[in-house]
């Protein structure tokens, strides 16, 4: 029975301080604001480089899910996350010299079930990072 792996593409912002994430990265580095960042996971070991690949975050947007990996047949391999921020962007470091709670990512689990010839994707764990 195939597994698939997903990810709430809608991240929840934490500290006041952390950039907000921008979605699909469509210029160059040098164009990024102070207050913007990208983040992006992938697995198919593009980065932040390749606009059209992988699961492109959002702070503060409408949610969508993306299905990232998949086990059993015809599964795909590991995955890769990468972003950008602007040189300017300062960062509320606390006491450990660490963001915690940064960003909140939700991953998603499914499994398909064979019913009546056709597969029909349920949702199997839901699981906050």
């Amino acid at each position: 029975m195939p597994i698939t792996f997903g990810v709430d593409r809608l991240v929840n912002k934490g500290d006041a301080g952390l950039p907000s994430l921008m979605g699909v990265m469509k210029g160059g580095i040098a164009m990024i604001e102070p207050q913007e960042a990208y983040l992006k996971m992938s697995n198919d070991g593009s980065s932040f480089t390749s606009p059209h690949n992988g699961a492109w975050f959002f702070t503060e947007t409408e949610s969508q899910k993306e299905d990232l990996f998949l086990l059993g047949r015809g599964s795909r391999a590991d995955y890769y996350v990468s972003g950008a921020a602007s040189s300017a962007q300062s960062w509320p470091w606390d006491a450990d010299n660490e963001v915690k709670d940064a960003y909140g990512i939700r991953f998603i689990a499914s499994v398909s079930e064979e019913d009546v010839g056709t597969y029909e994707k349920k949702t199997y764990e839901i699981r906050e990072e």
